[in-house]
């Protein structure tokens, strides 16, 4: 699975695809351009996550999460004419011609907000949850970080990137434990030590977890939602191994 993923300034390779179906994505839709457009006229666009990750293996995103890189939190001037709502963390989510964003500024990123690290495109990767989810890409700079990433695919472990303070002020416990179940299914990444400990701690203070695991995946994952009361039984086993 890591075998073509290169993170080094020198090579493109993942750079270039990435920019390259993005530039095809703002073809494609006219719609999307403008709001990317409308975006960038408050400060850099930087695509997180999931996506950046999908863009350059050729898998369609399942949505588009994006900082942008400004003092501004209030973006509602580029979503005219669109629908969207306002989410209680202070992000935005709307869906152009089908795709669904989530656009965020700088400043309301969950580790920038908790004053965890400075906001800065270079600390963002530090910021998240899981090292598999380590990705960012800088639009204006073409600019590919995904070092957290490339630790988590190369050794197959999935880890907690946060300190041990920091982790149990994520607010959502709940999808971080779906989250690692997922990746372990789909990508074969085990577990390390934290990771063991995260989703322990977390059952052993959750009034019946399976219940708690079954609707933070409908509510996070909607129709895609794929997993059953036993799956969550057997992945509290695993933990426990």
């Amino acid at each position: 699975m890591g075998g073509a993923w290169k993170c080094a300034q020198d090579d493109y390779k993942q750079t270039v695809v990435i920019l390259k179906r993005i530039e095809l994505l703002r073809q494609v839709s006219p719609q999307v351009d403008r709001l990317l457009n409308d975006l960038s006229s408050y400060g850099d666009l930087i695509f997180i996550g999931g996506a950046v990750r999908d863009l350059a293996e050729y898998r369609t995103p399942r949505d588009y999460d994006i900082i942008v890189d400004s003092s501004h939190t209030d973006f509602s001037a580029a979503f005219s004419g669109l629908s969207y709502k306002k989410n209680r963390f202070g992000g935005y989510k709307l869906k152009v011609d089908g795709i669904e964003f989530d656009i965020w500024g700088i400043q309301t990123n969950w580790a920038f907000r908790e004053r965890l690290l400075v906001p800065c495109f270079e600390n963002i990767s530090k910021g998240v949850f899981f090292n598999f989810d380590a990705l960012c890409f800088h639009l204006q700079w073409q600019s590919l970080d995904c070092t957290h990433f490339m630790e988590a695919i190369d050794n197959k472990v999935l880890d907690i990137l946060l300190d041990d303070e920091a982790v149990w002020k994520n607010p959502t416990p709940e999808v971080n434990v779906v989250r690692a179940w997922k990746i372990h299914k789909t990508r074969g990444l085990q577990f390390s030590d934290r990771v063991r400990k995260y989703i322990r701690d977390w059952a052993a203070t959750a009034d019946n977890p399976q219940e708690r695991l079954l609707e933070a995946e409908r509510k996070h994952y909607g129709d895609k939602s794929k997993y059953s009361y036993e799956d969550y039984a057997q992945l509290l086993s695993v933990v426990e191994v």
